[in-house]
């Protein structure tokens, strides 16, 4: 019995010895001042009261004799920054995602769109006014059925076709990249924009 104890004790002891160097290096750490900053600006943000939003919009191809095209448009922030956006908005009172994302086409690129998929989400965080928001934006294939892109509205300063093999170095945020690679590959097309995609 008195063996079997100190035996026990022992393993105890094996495992302590093992498992110190790993308990020294969690406390030093939880008491660094980088560790330290890292928690007080995490605390810092959490405080900040949050709000969702949530937007609609399209992403609207055409083959041409070139190859496979998308919408995109073009916005002139402060000091000349430009970006190159999906057309996208809010929706109306009521509406459905479907019935925002081609309200905000149509309106934002003059273009008549129809709906062929839905293609996922894009989700992001940014602050405004002391607030944080979390934004969903549902995206949707569609095609180009009609209308005039210099007809587009004032949200954008420009409206083009792209090839899409030039698209992603032109889009302004990966996070649209990544969700026209996404309809690429729904509609059986490699990223250079060829095979697989039968539009007008």
């Amino acid at each position: 019995m008195v063996q079997r104890r100190a035996s026990a004790t022992a393993r105890r002891g094996a495992l302590a010895r093992l498992t110190a160097p790993a308990r020294r290096k969690e406390a030093e750490a939880s008491t660094t001042p980088a560790a330290t900053g890292q928690t007080s600006r995490r605390r810092g943000r959490a405080r900040l009261p949050v709000d969702r939003a949530t937007s609609a919009g399209g992403i609207v191809m055409r083959q041409s004799p070139d190859g496979l095209e998308l919408v995109l448009g073009k916005r002139r922030r402060e000091r000349d920054n430009i970006t190159w956006t999906l057309p996208k908005g809010t929706p109306m009172a009521g509406e459905t995602s479907e019935q925002t994302a081609l309200r905000e086409v149509a309106e934002e690129t003059g273009l008549e769109v129809r709906i062929l998929a839905r293609v996922g989400d894009v989700r992001y965080w940014f602050v405004v006014g002391g607030r944080r928001v979390h934004k969903t934006v549902h995206y949707f294939l569609m095609e180009s059925i009609g209308g005039d892109l210099a007809a587009h509205d004032h949200e954008f300063d420009e409206v083009r076709w792209v090839l899409t093999i030039d698209a992603e170095g032109l889009m302004s945020f990966p996070s649209e990249w990544s969700i026209v690679a996404q309809a690429l590959s729904m509609a059986g097309a490699d990223r250079g924009g060829t095979d697989g995609v039968a539009m007008a």
